[in-house]
């Protein structure tokens, strides 16, 4: 054996750190793949930056295919990582004003990007006219910390947090501090015996010309959740997809702390961050899969476009208290978009027996897009991409088999992949995992799919 393999135990993890991209790491593929097929091992990529949008498909397929995880970590997530690795469990949640582009924090992922903010309402105070932000502070929220920025920057001092007005005793029994910095201005609220809670409001000036900023809390029990798409067709397999245009997937939504919200009030909503426009709400109580998850199916329609958006869950705790939470990610729909629609022999691989995937390719675009599809699989038994059946926009079937595609706009094609199973050599209850790579001239897509050795037919 490879001196890896004896190195590495049986069900060891590896943590890959790295800010740079997947191109170095690709070197050592041959290597990650041995270890996750001989040794069960989960690697988990932390990056301390990206060349890309988001984490690198690269990174995400290794750790997907082998049960890990990859963080992408921005500005304070560093330390909120190693304060977790230090045993620290008090969590950091997500809180936002009225408007959805607020939000800024979100638990595993630090500090996302903070957006300008317009302004809801003007109330006059101490003689000078203020812009007006709600912060809503519910009973999870025992400690929270408000940032916020201004230019120009002699205007910090005039920021002011107010308690919300109302008559309570817990809003008595509070301790704020603030902390004043050039253009800048902090403010940290512990609680008492209970928090104080209600709309709090942040005013400045409105003579400012940028105004931000972020909200983040930590309390006894935290309610948050955590929102990806995957594949309606292939269960959690596939996840984290890019939502796309036409297409209907599966929204999954897990809410952490889910015993402590009234499940029959939650209420998700789906909002547009240009203009910060609602296009669809439903009762989340309606898609209830299992434990804390739901699955919602959900068609990316033409009022969503091709807009980025966020997702909103409101909703209140068990005592009353109205919460909101807002994701942290920002979804963005695409015209070119690909799934995996049918997996054969019960997603298994059989000695002397061939398994076949279809891959779905669409583009929804006004123009003619070129894909290439190109499949390997872990165990290098030996993948095929066929041919493609490509039905254009008025539902008309084709045969086709180039490779790489033309596609017209409105046009969509199955790809048809073919994995052959050994006569000899599978290992039953191995996984092996086939990884195709989706070309477009606008980016690639990376899908993986687990087939399961078997060493005879059931």
């Amino acid at each position: 054996k490879q001196w890896y393999q004896r190195r590495v135990a049986i069900t060891a993890g590896i943590y890959v750190f790295t800010d740079a991209s997947s191109k170095d790491c690709r070197l050592l593929d041959s290597i990650f793949r041995q270890l996750i097929t001989t040794s069960k091992i989960k690697i988990n990529f932390v990056l301390f930056g990206t060349c890309t949008k988001g984490i690198d498909k690269y990174y995400i397929s290794l750790a997907e295919s082998s049960g890990g995880s990859c963080f992408l970590l921005k500005d304070r997530g560093v330390y909120d990582m190693t304060r977790s690795l230090d045993g620290e469990v008090r969590r950091e949640i997500l809180v936002f004003g009225e408007h959805g582009s607020d939000a800024v924090i979100k638990h595993g992922q630090g500090n996302a990007e903070v957006l300008r903010s317009t302004a809801k309402t003007n109330i006059k105070s101490d003689g000078e006219f203020y812009e007006v932000k709600d912060i809503l502070v519910d009973t999870s929220m025992d400690i929270f910390h408000v940032d916020a920025e201004i230019y120009p920057d002699d205007l910090a001092e005039n920021v002011v947090l107010r308690k919300p007005n109302v008559q309570s005793t817990n809003c008595e029994d509070i301790k704020m501090t603030r902390t004043d910095m050039v253009g800048s201005v902090q403010f940290d609220v512990k609680s008492g015996n209970c928090p104080c809670t209600g709309v709090w409001t942040l005013l400045y000036p409105k003579t400012a010309k940028i105004f931000s900023y972020s909200v983040r809390s930590s309390g006894e029990f935290i309610i948050s959740f955590d929102a990806f798409f995957v594949d309606s067709n292939s269960g959690m397999q596939i996840a984290n997809l890019e939502p796309c245009l036409g297409q209907t997937d599966n929204l999954v939504v897990n809410v952490k702390q889910h015993e402590k919200a009234i499940k029959s009030l939650l209420v998700l909503d789906i909002v547009r961050v240009e203009g910060n426009t609602t296009v669809h709400s439903s009762k989340l109580s309606r898609y209830y899969h299992h434990g804390s998850t739901y699955i919602m199916p959900l068609t990316i329609s033409e009022d969503i476009g091709l807009y980025d958006f966020r997702i909103i869950l409101t909703g209140k705790t068990i005592d009353g208290t109205p919460f909101r939470r807002i994701s942290t990610e920002r979804f963005t729909p695409t015209t070119v978009c690909t799934r995996v629609t049918e997996v054969t022999n019960y997603h298994a691989l059989f000695p002397g027996q061939r398994t076949y995937i279809t891959l779905m390719v669409s583009n929804n675009d006004a123009v003619t897009e070129i894909f290439s599809v190109t499949c390997s699989d872990a165990a290098k038994y030996g993948v095929r991409v066929l041919s493609f059946t490509v039905y254009d926009a008025d539902g008309r079937r084709s045969r086709r088999y180039t490779n790489p595609l033309a596609l017209d706009a409105g046009s969509r094609a199955e790809a048809r992949v073919v994995v052959e199973g050994p006569e000899v050599g599978l290992t039953h209850g191995q996984t092996n995992t086939v990884t195709c790579v989706i070309g477009t001239t606008r980016k690639d897509f990376v899908v993986s799919v687990n087939l399961t050795e078997m060493e005879k037919e059931i």
